[in-house]
């Protein structure tokens, strides 16, 4: 059976999911309940977002660093050789 790009998505939750988020429907919208009620709780007590935790000296970059320094490198390259640092190699 063919099918089109803008008919897959339709396919697969007719096929899968449908079944699925019905079968579990209950659960979902308890979850969903319990965080509003929770995100609401902590904006009146005036509760911030936790910060992000500060990395070790020798820490492995975060994959979206290691994307933006490897993209950064490519524009670079482009415009002709830089003395930049290249972006770290994963083990």
């Amino acid at each position: 059976m063919a099918l089109s790009h803008g008919h897959v998505h339709i396919y697969v939750y007719e096929s899968f999911l449908r079944s699925y988020l019905s079968l579990h429907e209950n659960d979902i919208d308890h979850t969903f309940s319990e965080l509003r009620t929770r995100a609401g709780d902590m904006a009146k007590r005036g509760v911030r977002a936790p910060a992000k935790p500060k990395k070790a000296p020798n820490a492995q970059p975060e994959p979206e660093e290691v994307a933006s320094s490897s993209s950064s490198s490519c524009d670079s390259e482009a415009a002709g050789p830089s003395k930049s640092t290249p972006a770290p190699a994963f083990r």
